[in-house]
């Protein structure tokens, strides 16, 4: 997947872009409503944007989301280099008895076993081969909140990693009644630690509507997912929602993308905000 390698040209790009008059941004802290799943309270500092601008800063970093985007968030401080992708998967109830007996050794042994298999037919394609170096933060489930987190450190074969230039994807859920909130952020490794708290804090922060919460399963009528909740996780998931397809979304969210992603966001939300005051103090 090919990114642009000018901050620059990217944030230019956003900037020129036209207003999304049906889908304005919103600024923190407010209350964001994700269509009529759910609200989430969006923190002082930071920036919604939804899916229709949203779609564009992603799609100029290579990145073509599909109906799943519910939008970005993007730091207020243009100087913060992190963003976190919101997407709603209605794939249905996903039971989460799995969560009591995660074995995250078990399951990086078995990606790693797929990777594995899957690196034979990339080399016969002239492809380059991926290695699964380990867990950033090993998977663990909340029952309580029906919250998982997790994230998992991927990259080509022989690529010289360097913490304060690469970048990994922090990946966090919220369960529902008819299927699953993703809330995935993109960081530099060395910034993990710190910019977890961001998407923590937006997971604590989002509230699923009444009658959309986990606990309003309706065994009764309510579609069942196909997988549980390890299929979230990456090891099982190989078998069932295609590793390949898993893992080039993962690979795809990162190199070089959160610089580009908060260049081309905050030039842009900057430079409305900028409209907006002078328009006000007119």
């Amino acid at each position: 997947m090919a990114f642009f390698s000018s901050q620059t040209a990217v944030a230019q790009q956003a900037a020129a872009a036209p207003p999304a008059h049906d889908t304005p941004y919103i600024v923190g802290p407010n209350k964001v409503r994700l269509h009529d799943i759910a609200t989430l309270a969006l923190p002082a500092g930071e920036i919604f944007v939804p899916e229709k601008m949203g779609k564009k800063i992603m799609r100029r970093m290579g990145n073509y989301m599909d109906s799943s985007f519910m939008g970005l968030v993007i730091p207020e401080d243009r100087h913060a280099v992190w963003f976190v992708v919101l997407e709603y998967n209605d794939a249905g109830f996903v039971r989460d008895n799995e969560g009591k007996n995660i074995d995250p050794a078990k399951i990086l042994k078995e990606l790693r076993e797929a990777v594995k298999e899957d690196n034979e037919q990339r080399k016969a394609d002239g492809k380059r081969e991926m290695q699964i170096v380990g867990w950033i933060e090993p998977p663990h489930y909340d029952a309580g909140k029906h919250h998982l987190i997790w994230s998992l450190e991927a990259h080509d074969a022989g690529v010289t990693i360097n913490p304060e230039t690469d970048t990994v994807n922090y990946k966090t859920y919220a369960l529902g009644r008819y299927g699953y909130i993703s809330m995935d952020l993109v960081t530099f490794k060395d910034r993990v630690d710190t910019d977890k708290k961001v998407v923590g804090t937006l997971l604590s922060n989002l509230t699923y509507n009444a009658g959309k919460r986990y606990k309003d399963f309706n065994a009764k009528t309510d579609k069942i997912a196909e997988y549980g909740l390890l299929a979230l996780i990456g090891g099982i998931a190989a078998k069932k929602i295609g590793l390949i397809a898993m893992i080039v979304l993962f690979m795809a969210k990162s190199a070089k993308a959160v610089m580009l992603a908060a260049a081309a966001g905050v030039a842009y939300i900057k430079r409305r905000l900028g409209r907006k005051k002078d328009g006000d103090n007119a």
